[in-house]
């Protein structure tokens, strides 16, 4: 079957969360940070609600873009426009299969296994996607947490896709900036909240599967213990706090 095209995919639609507002977020991801080595589950917990890993990406989808189109004009002063979601054969947006659904990007395929992706297409035909393997298994290893850090992470890069003038030199190590500072604040606008262990999941999950798959390849986009602290630094000082002046080190 071939795959929907990006460029007719539908952006996601706003409607509300299924969680609850908690923040106390930084507390618990550096303690989480601090004993990871010891934590590493052995093997996945079950969930608590009965909430498949395709419904978490539509629902990270939903807030993530929710979040920039009610806080991009703010931060930059320029209307916002999101990027697209590709839809592959399974019907489920923001998700292709791997080893079946095939789309380039950049000359090249884009849709590889275990893996997450913005393409930089020219802006407004750009799109993001993460594969079904990733979705499964990083669920699966870590908690439903990981699928709002992966979406909100790719959608940093769209973010800076829109402006150069504010990336950094590190693009993966300030996405993920980004993506602590998308969520915390989501959380703290009401979109999100987190579950009793969100934040641990996050912390000991990217230990877990660092150098398992492209989207936690620390060769390129550095090692847990820094990903783990940049995502921190995001929550702490917010979408402004990630913002490159040319100055940092």
């Amino acid at each position: 079957m071939s795959a929907t095209s990006p460029r007719t995919a539908s952006r996601t639609t706003a409607r509300g969360s299924r969680r609850t507002a908690r923040r106390g977020f930084a507390a618990a991801l550096a303690a989480a940070g601090a004993v990871i080595a010891a934590a590493v589950p052995a093997a996945a917990t079950p969930a608590a609600e009965d909430v498949t890993p395709e419904q978490e990406l539509t629902d990270a989808l939903t807030v993530v873009d929710q979040y920039w189109t009610d806080n991009y004009e703010w931060y930059f002063g320029e209307e916002y426009t999101a990027p697209l979601v590709y839809t592959g054969s399974e019907g489920v947006q923001g998700m292709y299969t791997s080893g079946v659904d095939s789309y380039a990007c950049g000359g090249e395929e884009g849709l590889v296994p275990s893996n997450a992706l913005h393409c930089a297409e020219p802006v407004g035909e750009d799109w993001i996607a993460m594969s079904d393997d990733l979705l499964h298994e990083g669920t699966a290893q870590i908690g439903d947490a990981f699928v709002y850090a992966v979406v909100a992470h790719e959608w940093a890069h769209a973010i800076q896709q829109r402006q150069p003038g504010w990336t950094a030199p590190w693009t993966e190590l300030q996405a993920d900036c980004i993506a602590g500072a998308t969520l915390a604040e989501a959380t703290d606008q009401g979109l999100l909240s987190w579950d009793e262990g969100d934040e641990e999941e996050l912390a000991v999950g990217l230990q877990a599967v660092a150098d398992e798959t492209g989207w936690t390849d620390t060769t390129s986009h550095g090692s847990a213990e820094e990903r783990i602290a940049f995502f921190q630094h995001g929550v702490d000082e917010g979408v402004e706090g990630c913002l490159y002046d040319g100055l940092q080190p």
